[in-house]
């Protein structure tokens, strides 16, 4: 299994690291340039990138969202139609059409789509 982490900041680093003990952890996106220069020197394995386009056509199994919650929708969307599993950190969206809309496109793929739940 291979997982990207899309967002690496206050939470996102918790999967990161999380993923990487796990040994799945394979990209971490963050815009963030200083983060993921930091996150290549702790986990030298992983790939890190200010984009995920370029992992939309990789051989990623998922990505794990932990971006703010008004971006949640547009990626969590573009993995689904990509066939990625996707889970997303709280909340899902942020309103019920957009998750509704994303559940829709996970059944049309055969994605799973699961949401973080404390």
């Amino acid at each position: 299994m291979r997982i990207a982490v899309i967002g690496a900041g206050n939470w996102g680093i918790n999967l990161v690291r999380n993923l990487y003990d796990l040994r799945v952890l394979s990209h971490v996106v963050d815009k963030n340039s200083e983060l993921t220069d930091q996150i290549s020197k702790d986990f030298p394995e992983v790939q890190c990138t200010g984009s995920y386009d370029s992992l939309l056509n990789d051989e990623i199994d998922a990505v794990a969202i932990a971006t703010p919650a008004q971006y949640h929708f547009g990626i969590a969307s573009k993995f689904l139609e990509a066939g990625k599993d996707v889970f997303i950190e709280k909340p899902m969206t942020l309103c019920s059409k957009e998750a509704e809309d994303l559940v829709s496109i996970a059944e049309e793929n055969k994605s799973i789509l699961m949401v973080g739940h404390m």
